[in-house]
């Protein structure tokens, strides 16, 4: 079976049965077809490769998985079993063909680098596209914003850069932090990497930057965007007194609060973070923290205060960096669970 090499801890190998999803509504004339259906198709096309890829019983680093949101389904995307090595900041492309993400490992900037996994079900290629960080498809998905951390041993400047989807054609953008593409393209969502943590709205045009303030308050992790380019969904307040929050940041100087999800009250236990939000059904998934561990949890708009748990009485060491399929009907997330699913990517 052929290997490619991703760093020098890490080996891949392909194993993809072809075996692709049964759509509701393959025998359709193609012309037919909605772009969301497509796109649905496309979606479960890529699900099912990775379903029945190879299996493995031995995890340690965190490692990626796909949650089918309608049946709570998981299945293991990406792993390798180095301690050394984590799989982090998954982006899935508008068209629903690839998925990117960073391998990190430890805390060593210089090496982490971006990896991408193209899907035409049933083949799966894994391609690596260079070091940096937190990859971001442009709404096109012709581009991928990312961060380059400082010593980078490429030699390229720490900033924000962006480069086809291929890895090539990389350009320096500018300001760091962890760039998040608006779905109208035209902002880019930057967080930054220090304590206490800002977070801008920077014209991807222009590159002009305008930080983000909510009164009185702080942001605690880093937001996501909530389904236009000036809406926010965002975790802010104080350590021991936050709220899961929808902010309007149409004027960057003074961002408003447009729905309150959780208050403070109505988090109890639950310390939250990596919040995404499906616009179609208006849903935020946010990782939720006790002493017992972390877990998944969800939140209606429209009957915000509810907690709902999407794994009962599952909770994870380490569980971070949510993202949504394109069609909304799945959900990425970064975690070092023992697996109970299917393997695509793995170390040999």
């Amino acid at each position: 079976m052929p290997t490619r090499s991703l760093c020098p801890a890490l080996i891949v190998a392909a194993a993809v049965l072809a075996v692709c999803a049964v759509s509701l509504i393959a025998d359709e004339p193609a012309a037919r077809k909605s772009a969301a259906q497509a796109l649905a198709e496309t979606v479960d096309e890529t699900v099912s490769a990775i379903r029945d890829a190879n299996r493995t019983d031995q995890f340690d680093a965190s490692e990626l998985y796909v949650m089918n949101l309608a049946t709570g389904e998981t299945t293991l995307v990406a792993h390798d079993p180095d301690p050394r090595l984590s799989i982090a900041a998954p982006d899935w492309s508008p068209d629903g063909k690839q998925i990117v993400f960073e391998i990190l490992e430890g805390r060593n900037w210089r090496r982490s680098q971006i990896a991408s996994l193209n899907i035409t079900a049933p083949n799966v290629k894994f391609r690596r596209l260079g070091r940096g960080h937190s990859p971001s498809f442009s709404p096109q998905g012709k581009r991928i914003a990312f961060l380059i951390g400082p010593g980078a041993d490429n030699n390229e400047a720490p900033g924000i850069w962006t480069m086809l989807t291929d890895g090539v054609r990389r350009q320096r953008f500018g300001i760091f932090g962890r760039p998040r593409s608006s779905p109208d393209g035209l902002w880019l969502l930057v967080s930054s990497h220090t304590s206490p943590l800002k977070v801008s709205l920077v014209d991807s045009h222009s590159g002009e930057e305008f930080p983000l303030g909510v009164a009185d308050q702080k942001f605690l992790t880093r937001p996501n965007w909530a389904g236009n380019g000036r809406t926010v969904v965002a975790v802010v307040g104080y350590v021991n007194e936050s709220s899961l929050e929808i902010l309007d940041a149409s004027d960057p100087d003074n961002v408003q609060q447009k729905l309150t999800l959780l208050s403070h009250d109505q988090c109890g236990d639950w310390m939250l973070s990596d919040p995404v939000y499906e616009a179609r059904s208006r849903r935020c998934f946010v990782v939720g923290t006790t002493p017992q561990g972390r877990a998944l949890l969800a939140v209606d708009a429209a009957r915000p205060g509810k907690i709902e748990r999407l794994e009962a009485d599952l909770f994870d060491e380490k569980l971070h960096d949510l993202a949504l399929s394109p069609d909304d009907r799945y959900l990425l997330f970064c975690s070092n669970r023992v697996p109970r699913s299917h393997l695509l990517y793995r170390r040999r």
